[in-house]
């Protein structure tokens, strides 16, 4: 009996897993399975159920994929025009959350760079949603893909939009922050170059080292100073990220000298004058400034008195 209860729990656990993955979801937010491809500039969303595990994004620069969009496939027979629907099947990423189409032989998947208007370059677009399938003319078979109009916010890839602060998510820094070990310190330089050439209104460059202020909704306020730094470690060099704790001295606590205002001087204080006596400095330099007799004005000054005589 204990040892069937336990399995009914692992049976329930195991259902509650599923459930909960979102990266299942080709729609789920950035924020749960969003990963920034750093060569790309892209923000890549993508699936990692047991259909698509070990399969590609399609790419108009694939053959197979380049044939489909300019409909060169020709096929004599509806067997092998299915047989290569299922190769494609096999080998590239397929939406498992877009609406399915009625007919089998269909499949609908995301392509980059296919059929991309100039709206929807200026808005972010790599790609399109395309429903490939086939389509029959004069006794022969082809592939054929047509555009589906899917939501940005949807697509597996899109364009990072600028912002003036860098963040943890570009490309940049995500090398810094997996600990990438470089061969030299140019090839650690080179990545310090690019950040501060991208952003170069909130970054200040110096010898191996680079200062930035990064962006990220989990700070308050939603910026912050980093020093990168480029230091030696087993195997070659890393780049090391800390925050720039670095204040200024604050000069406010040091109090200005002010002059002592006169006391003898008239005083408004409401609307009644009054009065102040001159401090005893000031009597004393008053004393001082009366003129004193030299021994020769006293001498001149004898001569003058007339003493009486007897």
């Amino acid at each position: 009996m204990k040892e069937e209860k336990i399995t009914a729990e692992k049976k329930k656990s195991v259902k509650k897993k599923k459930t909960a993955m979102p990266q299942n979801d080709l729609f789920a937010p950035q924020e749960q399975a969003g990963l920034i491809e750093p060569d790309t500039e892209s923000i890549t969303v993508t699936e990692s159920n047991e259909a698509n595990s070990g399969k590609r994004l399609a790419t108009e620069k694939h053959p197979t994929i380049e044939s489909v969009v300019n409909g060169l496939f020709k096929f004599t027979n509806m067997e092998d025009a299915v047989a290569k629907l299922n190769t494609i099947k096999e080998h590239f990423v397929i939406s498992a959350k877009l609406p399915k189409d009625e007919n089998e032989n269909t499949v609908k998947l995301w392509i980059r760079g296919f059929q991309i208007d100039d709206e929807e370059e200026k808005e972010g677009f790599l790609g399109n949603y395309a429903l490939i399938k086939i389509k029959e003319e004069d006794n022969k078979f082809s592939l054929i893909a047509e555009k589906q109009k899917i939501a940005l916010k949807y697509h597996p890839q899109r364009k990072r939009p600028k912002r003036k602060h860098p963040d943890w998510g570009h490309p940049c820094m995500r090398v810094i922050k997996k600990g990438t070990v470089f061969e030299n310190t140019e090839a650690a330089q080179k990545v310090l170059n690019q950040l501060h050439e991208e952003h170069p209104l909130v970054s200040i460059p110096a010898v191996n080292k680079l200062y930035v202020i990064l962006y990220s909704k989990a700070y308050n306020p939603p910026i912050k100073k980093f020093v990168l730094e480029i230091k030696p470690a087993e195997g070659g060099f890393i780049i090391e990220s800390k925050e720039n704790n670095y204040v200024k001295k604050d000069q406010t606590d040091v109090k200005p000298q002010t002059e002592e205002k006169p006391k003898n001087t008239f005083v408004k204080n409401n609307d009644k004058t009054v009065f102040s006596k001159k401090p005893d400095s000031d009597k004393a330099k008053s004393k001082q400034a009366k003129p004193q007799h030299t021994a020769a004005q006293v001498g001149n000054f004898s001569n003058r008195i007339t003493i009486p005589t007897q």
